[in-house]
């Protein structure tokens, strides 16, 4: 009897508290608190790129700063600033600080961070991080989302895609990854074909004729990748048939279209390509 007695003393003491709610006006969470957006990625990073247009002009981050909380009735003031000891952008190379506090307005929820990024003094292949830190805030700050980094590159427009002929001489390798002869003046006609990827071209042939004129052995496809004119096959997984990774770097004169190539892999093999546009 008395568990029972307790038991029911507990769901009334319950009913009267759920009771002194207005219908609609019970939250779960009610604390306002402000956080860098690129914090709530994983390791508290996010990559953020630039299109390069060479027309020296300078373009926002677009680092944001958001109130995870329902908007408020008054404006958020916050203060920042730039980890020095964790950033490898260069201020004023790199980006510029437009100012070191900023507001969300009231009834808004997000607001971009006052930093500009150089995009002309960044090149291809380049990354750069700049480590931000909130310093203060007219609300709460969360420990956890108070400090990220915000990786910058660039990007540019590709259109490289189209048919190629090609010219190559370099090494047949010797198995173990030195020269086991030179060859020549290999010409063979090669297509970079646009994929879904912005930027990465499907390659008919990345020997560029060595397998197939100078073993008769099966051609190996594979990809790469045209970052502002810089063309590579880095972290796209080239291969032969038998797993035999590529390396491949090359440029390319913008003027022309001309691509100036060298390409190596494991066993030895070596290429220096010129790609000239059909």
């Amino acid at each position: 009897m008395k568990k029972l007695n307790l038991l029911t003393y507990i769901l009334a003491a319950l009913l009267v508290v759920t009771s002194c709610d207005e219908p609609g006006s019970s939250t779960l969470f009610s604390e306002s608190f402000v956080e860098l957006d690129a914090a709530t990625a994983p390791s508290a990073r996010r990559v953020y790129s630039y299109l390069r247009e060479n027309n020296g002009n300078n373009k926002p981050s677009g680092f944001k700063l958001n109130l995870a909380s329902a908007p408020l009735s008054t404006d958020v003031n916050v203060t920042y600033e730039i980890v020095a000891a964790s950033t490898t952008a260069i201020a004023n190379v790199h980006y510029v600080v437009n100012s070191t506090s900023v507001t969300i307005p009231a009834g808004e929820n997000v607001v971009n961070l006052p930093i500009d990024i150089i995009v002309d003094g960044i090149e291809a292949g380049e990354t750069f991080d700049i480590v931000i830190r909130l310093v203060s805030s007219s609300v709460n700050l969360e420990p956890r989302l108070s400090q990220a980094t915000h990786r910058i590159q660039i990007t540019c427009n590709s259109d490289i895609g189209g048919t190629y002929n090609a010219l190559a001489s370099g090494d047949f390798g010797d198995g173990s990854g030195g020269s086991a002869g030179t060859y020549s003046d290999i010409a063979s006609v090669i297509t970079f074909t646009p994929t879904a990827t912005a930027g990465v071209y499907a390659i008919n042939d990345i020997s560029f004729g060595l397998y197939d004129q100078g073993y008769g052995d099966t051609t190996p496809t594979g990809r790469l990748r045209d970052i502002c004119d810089r063309v590579s096959g880095a972290g796209l997984g080239n291969q032969d048939r038998f797993g035999d990774p590529f390396t491949i770097n090359s440029t390319r004169n913008a003027a022309t279209g001309v691509i100036t190539l060298t390409w190596s892999n494991t066993w030895g093999d070596t290429g220096n390509v010129v790609l000239t546009p059909q």
